[in-house]
């Protein structure tokens, strides 16, 4: 069930991308909506990041499809894996020790836990998308070119088809003139 629907997930994400990728819009606005949605899903602030992307796409006018894709880089699956990986960068940053006093429910060792998870969503977050931004337009680039190959090959293709219409039109009416 889980792979079905990560293979789901997966093709909606390979389908809205080609969708934008194929859009007039250009490729760094598509490839920077990407990277700056992916910064967003690497913020700490579940359940609001998707409301931060809407806000980033009006303010920045980046892509709203990539932008959103990339807010999603965190769903229930990464969002371990992501953000405690984010707490180990911010608390080497931070240069505090990884072992957690006090009680994870207190108010103080949430705040006292924060700090490092946010320098470190932000460290991280910063540095993964500037990848994401090359690897989008790269592969935006692409898939522009391949897109616009297609649309001459079909281009040339309907032209051939119209001369030769116009041909056999011009041999019916020669036909014609010599009957």
């Amino acid at each position: 069930m889980v792979k079905g629907i990560i293979r789901n997930s997966l093709s909606k994400f390979h389908e809205q991308f080609h969708k934008a990728a194929r859009s007039k819009t250009s490729s760094h606005e598509i490839a920077l909506g990407m990277a700056v949605g992916i910064f967003i899903g690497f913020l700490p602030f579940l359940g609001f990041q998707f409301l931060i992307g809407l806000v980033a796409i009006f303010l920045f006018r980046i892509n709203k499809i990539t932008t959103l894709l990339g807010v999603f880089v965190t769903n229930p699956i990464t969002i371990p894996p992501i953000f405690a990986f984010n707490y180990i960068v911010g608390k080497f940053i931070v240069g505090a020790p990884l072992t957690s006093s006090g009680n994870l429910l207190s108010i103080n060792t949430l705040l006292e836990n924060f700090k490092p998870l946010m320098i470190g969503s932000v460290v991280v977050g910063f540095v993964v998308a500037i990848i994401a931004y090359c690897i989008a337009f790269a592969v935006v680039k692409r898939i522009k070119r391949l897109h616009l190959k297609e649309k001459m090959k079909k281009s040339k293709i309907a032209k051939k088809v119209k001369s030769l219409k116009i041909t056999k039109e011009v041999r019916k009416g020669l036909k014609k003139l010599k009957e």
